[in-house]
């Protein structure tokens, strides 16, 4: 079991919520230092089935970082909502990529990075002219490669 003691606010309440959902990733948690402020936050990978690919969740810093492939996006008071609202925003977006209601998408030109967004099934954007964009889903069930002329 996961230790609290010396962990910021943020890491503390995101841990709860995530293993409270995802028990099973406890296990995977490693708890880290910041030499900057001496609490403890956690970083968790998560591999994905069948790939070699993690889902990367991190609390350094006084935020939540949630990453896979290329792509990114952090959350926290840092965006002027609460804590409960901050750790609320990022289960959402983990629940909403592990139900594959949301996937990944990286974009390239050239072999040239473009972006890479978090977009919704539901809500697909169109494709970048003159690029190929590989889209992630975490049961594999979306991924795909698309070529746009």
């Amino acid at each position: 079991m996961l230790a609290y003691d010396g962990m910021n606010e943020i890491s503390q309440g995101f841990a709860r919520a995530l293993f409270s959902a995802f028990p099973n990733w406890e296990h995977l948690a490693r708890v880290a230092n910041d030499d900057k402020t001496g609490a403890n936050h956690i970083e968790v990978d998560v591999a994905q089935d069948g790939t070699d690919r993690l889902l990367h969740l991190s609390t350094a810093d006084n935020e939540i970082t949630i990453g896979f492939e290329q792509w990114h996006t952090h959350v926290g008071p840092f965006l002027g909502i609460t804590m409960a609202e901050s750790v609320a925003t990022a289960m959402s977006i983990i629940e909403d990529f592990i139900a594959e209601r949301a996937v990944v998408k990286v974009t390239h030109r050239d072999s040239a990075w473009i972006v890479s967004s978090l977009e919704y099934v539901v809500a697909p954007s169109e494709p970048i002219p003159n690029s190929s964009t590989k889209v992630f889903s975490w049961r594999r069930t979306y991924d795909d490669i698309v070529q746009a002329p």
